[in-house]
């Protein structure tokens, strides 16, 4: 492991994630060794005991426990509203939360006490997925692939013996056939994290002379003693089954038995026509808890004839098995028994799938006289569903073609052409706005002005009788949008400020506006820019008011400097200012021509209040020009 700095390593930091690193868990990897932008996986573990794996640098980046942020169950998504009878098992000591504070799917490890008092430890989502108690399930213990696996050998090496024990010794295999002394192990990555117990079986099977094939889920450690024949699953899917199935087949065929000469390629492998035949396999024993008793208005829709002897007494209401329904409509359909609990119905009547009385044909027949004839291939109308997504070809009555989802369709949106929202000879811009259309450019669009409606919203050029070239909307246009460069909404050289006021031009400040030029604006703009009067003033304004006459606001008395206030102007009238009642106004921010009013004092101690230009033009003390009238 390279070196890392301190000032690098993730402790150094983010000292407060330190308390979420497990330590057991990440082995020789610590806070110390790894940095903070790493992306390494590592394990945490909150405060409440949550446990999750997620890159070093997310957590550097604030992300925190999932189970205590949105992941956290809510009354309507909690284990103990969706799945009461788990929740009969969950272990009332062990645990520091409650079924209502965790999700259905949730990867948290919790503890778990059957009804014979068995506890363990094990995943909410894998109880889910029908994993009972491993104590009471000792000996029956095995999985849907390996139960494929045994159902197929079967058909060709009768002798062949699921779950062998061997008399010398507690081990088991998965499937044994004597007749060629081969045995066959399906090895689950949920099982199978111990190589030890893997080498060691290997071992011991060799010197009883047994070969082993090893089908292993991707996820298992890498096993490499030479003592097995092993065969890497890359996914869970059935179609990558198959592929081990004919593995093991060809496998026979070259080391065993050449005479065989079993044809892989002609073997039928149909896992989903043969699912119920090999379920058959599968332990039958009755379940207290079973779907029968915790539903039982569940078993009227249990197919009467397609789940073979599987019985409904036998199976998990949560189990994670593909099993045949019938509604009372009569509509049969496979689905996950777990599904089915969680209130999952007939997938016809909610017309996710289609079939006769569900189909366009049957609940729109007037819609499905649009249907294209010739552009939805081999497609009809009796094999999709009015609420499906997938657009297809229709032709309406006029001749019109176009392509449209049947749920839209089926909502009454008829042909683009025929309501004007699709252009047609009939309804386009050239036909409807020949003036509009005669701006058209050229050569800058793909399309001709008659493939566009006058209200569509597509953007295409444009050039007007004065050369210019624009981008717009069609329907803007139609709205009375002209040329932006002649209207001045957009600059260019004819324009600009510098060509149409070039007087104007040269009291634009020097350095004041950065990259914006007299040639980068329009003389109509409202952009508000800095100014340099031949005067010597600075002063932001507008310019569109600069264009409408507006000039220095100092010189005009608009704005204050040192030039123009009232104690520059009119200084003997600062011995009038009052010196109390005008708050942090001063003769110095002021200009003499301001209406403002403001208090005064004269030399006689009389206080008024009036317009600092009338103070300006002439006008004294009203009491001491009073008296002198009387006097």
């Amino acid at each position: 492991m390279h070196e890392v700095k301190l000032e690098d390593s993730l402790a150094y930091k983010r000292p407060d994630l330190v308390k979420e690193w497990d330590f057991d868990k990440n082995g020789d990897l610590t806070p110390l060794n790894v940095t903070y932008g790493s992306g390494k996986k590592a394990w945490w573990v909150c405060e409440k005991g949550h446990e999750w794996k997620a890159q070093i640098n997310s957590r550097f980046q604030k992300s925190g426990c999932p189970h205590c942020l949105k992941k956290r169950a809510t009354n309507e998504t909690s284990l103990a509203k969706n799945y009461p009878e788990l929740a009969k098992e969950w272990h009332p000591t062990k645990n520091s939360y409650k079924p209502e504070d965790y999700r259905c799917r949730s990867h948290q490890k919790v503890w778990w006490k059957c009804k014979h008092g068995h506890e363990w430890e094990a995943r909410i989502y894998s109880r889910v997925d029908g994993r009972n108690c491993p104590i009471c399930n000792l000996g029956k213990q095995t999985s849907f692939p390996e139960q494929v696996i045994y159902f197929y050998l079967k058909q060709y090496f009768p002798d062949a013996i699921n779950r062998y024990k061997d008399k010398e010794h507690p081990y088991e295999l998965d499937i044994f056939i004597p007749s060629l002394k081969l045995g066959i192990e399906y090895d689950g990555d949920a099982y199978h994290k111990d190589l030890t117990k893997d080498i060691t079986k290997n071992l011991y099977f060799k010197e009883k002379m047994i070969d082993l094939v090893r089908i292993r889920e991707k996820k298992c450690p890498i096993l490499t003693d030479n003592n097995s024949v092993i065969y890497i699953l890359p996914d869970k899917k059935e179609t990558t089954l198959i592929e081990a199935l004919k593995y093991i087949f060809c496998f026979i065929n070259k080391k065993y038995n050449p005479s065989l000469d079993l044809c892989v390629n002609k073997i039928l492998f149909d896992i989903s026509n043969d699912r119920v035949q090999i379920y058959e396999q599968l332990d039958r024993g009755k379940y207290e808890n079973s779907i029968e008793v915790i539903n039982p208005e569940l078993i009227k829709e249990w197919h009467p004839t397609k789940n073979g002897s599987i019985k409904p007494s036998g199976i998990s209401p949560y189990s994670n098995k593909i099993l045949w329904w019938k509604c009372e409509k009569g509509h049969e359909w496979q689905s996950l028994v777990g599904n089915r609990t969680q209130g999952n119905g007939c997938p016809y009547c909610a017309g996710q799938k289609v079939c006769d009385d569900n189909c366009l044909e049957t609940l729109k027949p007037e819609l499905a006289k649009e249907w294209h004839p010739t552009k939805n291939e081999k497609l009809t109308t009796k094999q999709v569903t009015c609420g499906t997504n997938k657009k297809v070809w229709w032709l309406c009555e006029k001749g019109h073609e176009w392509k449209a989802s049947v749920y839209t369709r089926s909502k009454n949106i008829g042909c683009p052409q025929c309501s004007g929202r699709d252009a047609s000879p009939e309804n386009n811009l050239l036909s409807k706005n020949p003036l509009l259309a005669s701006q058209w450019h050229p050569t800058k669009n793909k399309n001709a002005p008659d493939k566009y409606t006058k209200s569509s919203g597509k953007k295409v050029w444009w050039l007007c009788e004065k050369g210019h070239e624009w981008e717009a909307s069609i329907d803007n246009r139609r709205g009375g949008r002209g040329c932006p460069y002649c209207s001045g909404k957009r600059v260019n050289i004819e324009n600009c400020l510098a060509t149409l006021k070039p007087e104007l031009a040269k009291e634009w400040h020097p350095t004041k506006n950065g990259d914006i030029t007299p040639y980068k604006v329009t003389s109509g703009s409202n952009k508000k820019v800095w100014w340099l009067g031949k005067c010597g003033h600075e002063w932001d304004a507008f310019i569109g008011n600069r264009v409408k006459g507006r000039g220095c606001p100092y010189c005009s008395g608009n704005k204050v400097n040192a030039e123009n206030c009232l104690a520059t102007i009119r200084p003997e009238l600062i011995e009038e200012w009052h010196p109390t009642k005008n708050g942090d106004i001063t003769p110095y921010k002021v200009t003499s021509g301001t209406n403002r009013k403001v208090w005064w004092l004269c030399s006689n101690g009389h206080e008024w209040e009036t317009g600092i230009v009338h103070r300006k033009n002439g006008s004294a003390c009203p009491i001491c020009v009073r008296k002198k009238t009387k006097d």
